[in-house]
């Protein structure tokens, strides 16, 4: 009788665990590109000025590591960095403060050192939105700031498209989609460099079926696609997945449920297997088509991965 009541209380209890989906999914998630996370993006400083920057690193698995990365400057006769990240502008011009490690290098810091208050520090290009159909034009708007955050005007602006066979761009800031892909567009002020924009041209579909993680299951089509200017996630009538007390739909850049819940877009729950579809673009205002690299089927209480497809 005790043996048997111990049974009933192993069955009862490995249920109810995976009623709540506990667990972890880090070993089994695939390997991602180790990457960087900076604190500032961009930073505008007076000559003699100093401030400091901080990175973290995240490995393979999207788990953040404690390692001996260095700082490094493109233009060190405008701008240095030393090993703890502080930055000291000794000349008026632009540079890119960056950190790696090994053979990973992260995203660069833009720096603007100006010679007064009057100079152009910062330059800021918009667009109604970044997604465009072919042979479309929009006008883009710019503006430029010096480092106190006034609005300056600036003698001299250049627009720049980085791919033109895509998007063309006319010294007015008019682009123009020319053909289908995706491409980016900038400009300068006095020489200081803007944001760039990048904008989707056409339909252009990612897909990939899903891939069971951590001992549950996830497995069916999964398709992103820009259409009439929006952005949808469609899951076949193949889908099936495991569920659990609380089973969502995510767009992320890693597999680990922790980070997903934390960085990812959430779409909505799901309740049941088969086709669903998802308007993106309702959910995140401006999303681009390349924002996200995985759908995600993720057990929300628990932060654990059922499954994820990869866009591509």
């Amino acid at each position: 009788m005790m043996h048997n009541l111990n049974l009933k209380i192993f069955f009862l209890s490995s249920v109810i665990l995976l009623g709540a989906c506990k667990g972890t999914d880090v070993l089994n998630d695939p390997i991602v590109q180790p990457k960087f996370e900076l604190n500032k993006t961009n930073l505008e400083l007076r000559v003699s000025e100093n401030t400091t920057v901080s990175a973290k690193y995240f490995d393979e698995y999207g788990v953040e590591k404690i390692v001996p990365f260095s700082w490094n400057s493109t233009q060190p006769q405008n701008v240095t960095v030393d090993a703890n990240g502080k930055i000291i502008a000794l000349k008026a011009g632009n540079s890119q403060i960056y950190p790696k490690y090994q053979n990973i290098i992260g995203d660069g810091v833009n720096i603007t050192v100006v010679a007064s208050d009057n100079a152009v520090a910062k330059v800021t290009i918009s667009a109604v939105k970044n997604i465009l159909a072919l042979n479309e034009s929009i006008n883009l708007s710019i503006s430029a700031q010096n480092i106190n955050n006034q609005t300056i005007a600036g003698t001299k602006t250049e627009w720049f498209s980085e791919n033109e066979s895509i998007l063309k761009v006319d010294a007015a800031g008019k682009v123009t989609s020319t053909a289908n892909g995706i491409a980016g567009i900038h400009a300068k002020i006095d020489g200081v460099k803007s944001n760039s924009i990048d904008f989707t041209v056409g339909t252009s579909n990612l897909m990939d079926t899903f891939t069971s993680s951590g001992g549950y299951k996830a497995v069916g089509a999964a398709t992103l696609k820009n259409q009439n200017g929006q952005i949808i996630l469609e899951l076949g009538s193949d889908f099936e997945t495991s569920f659990a007390l609380g089973t969502f739909v995510y767009l992320a850049n890693s597999t680990n449920g922790s980070i997903v819940r934390s960085n990812g877009l959430e779409l909505g729950e799901i309740k049941s297997n088969g086709a669903k579809s998802f308007n993106v673009s309702r959910i995140k205002a401006n999303v681009g088509i390349n924002d996200y690299k995985y759908v995600i089927i993720l057990c929300k209480p628990a932060s654990v991965t059922f499954g994820f497809a990869e866009l591509k």
